[in-house]
């Protein structure tokens, strides 16, 4: 069967709506300033843009939306930035979720899934050219809302999230003890010595003695299933935690030495790896996964317990 011919529905999480939630909280106060036609007319013709067929300017698809440029939200923090059109441009659904509040240019020539440089986009140079000459037509509005609203009412908004985010967290606990509860009784009432069962919360059917955690809002088998290569496991699972950014930047600068890899993974070179040379080319897989080469070194079983212990570990930073 082709690879593409069937994919589960993602999973659905309360957690997993936190972060709407946030922007929620922030866009739905930011200052929206709508354009006039006038300005539309003169953002198509910096953009160098038809405006009876206006393409995302990232990539160069049809365009089905309009991005903020600059991020109005940044690790829960307003940037300053608002909407209006001199932050705006014409993007495509794939280019907005792939770039979601990086910085456009480094996101643009980066290895992010969907980004223009990882989906071949062969015209990158010119078309960061004409975004930088936007940037610099327009001159954006920037305001500090703490400032406008008075510093105690600000504290009371910020802290009416945290209480909101807390309330998520408790209900998706309960949530994940009802799912063990039943997941549990089923595995009981079915058990043989092949039976797999499925794990709502996961796209893939899961051997009875097999984990099942919630890794952010991401759920992760924490072993391989039965017959299931090591090696596809951890692409899988490594793939996930990066797409997600789940693995902290300190924890990622350790899985680049071989000494750390050794002591987590019992395995003789780096995890990762941001380029090779000939010498190592070999011990790392072809394709990067998220920017970086992965280590290819695996073997059946004996590194099962040391990859559990690791993403049980990863699952205990996100939750700190």
């Amino acid at each position: 069967m082709e690879k593409d011919a069937f994919k589960m529905p993602n999973a659905v999480t309360i957690k997993g709506r936190s972060s709407s939630i946030t922007n929620s909280f922030f866009n739905g106060i930011v200052p929206v300033v709508y354009p006039t036609e006038k300005e539309i007319q003169a953002a198509l013709h910096v953009l160098e843009q038809n405006e009876n067929d206006v393409r995302c300017v990232y990539c160069g698809e049809k365009k089905t939306e309009w991005d903020h440029l600059h991020p109005l939200i940044v690790d829960k923090n307003h940037t300053g930035y608002i909407t209006e059109i001199a932050n705006l441009v014409p993007a495509c659904g794939k280019c907005n979720q792939s770039k979601g509040n990086s910085d456009w240019k480094e996101w643009m020539l980066g290895d992010a899934k969907l980004s223009p440089k990882s989906r071949g986009i062969k015209d990158l140079s010119h078309r960061i050219e004409i975004i930088e000459r936007y940037d610099k037509t327009f001159p954006k509005k920037k305001i500090d809302l703490e400032q406008i609203i008075g510093k105690e009412k600000w504290s009371e908004y910020k802290l009416s999230l945290k209480k909101l985010e807390e309330d998520m967290e408790h209900a998706q606990n309960i949530m994940d003890e009802i799912k063990n509860v039943y997941l549990s009784q089923y595995n009981n009432s079915t058990r043989t010595k092949h039976k797999r069962v499925v794990n709502t919360e996961n796209e893939k059917m899961l051997d009875n003695n097999v984990r099942v955690i919630t890794v952010g809002t991401v759920s992760i088998r924490t072993r391989p299933l039965q017959n299931e290569p090591v090696q596809e496991f951890l692409k899988r699972t490594l793939s996930s935690l990066l797409e997600n950014n789940f693995i902290p930047k300190s924890e990622i600068e350790k899985l680049k030495t071989k000494e750390y890899s050794k002591q987590c993974f019992d395995i003789n070179f780096p995890l990762l790896q941001v380029s090779l040379n000939e010498d190592n080319r070999v011990r790392y897989w072809k394709d990067k996964i998220y920017g970086f080469y992965v280590c290819s070194q695996w073997y059946q079983k004996k590194h099962d317990d040391k990859i559990e212990k690791w993403i049980l570990y990863i699952d205990d930073l996100n939750k700190a």
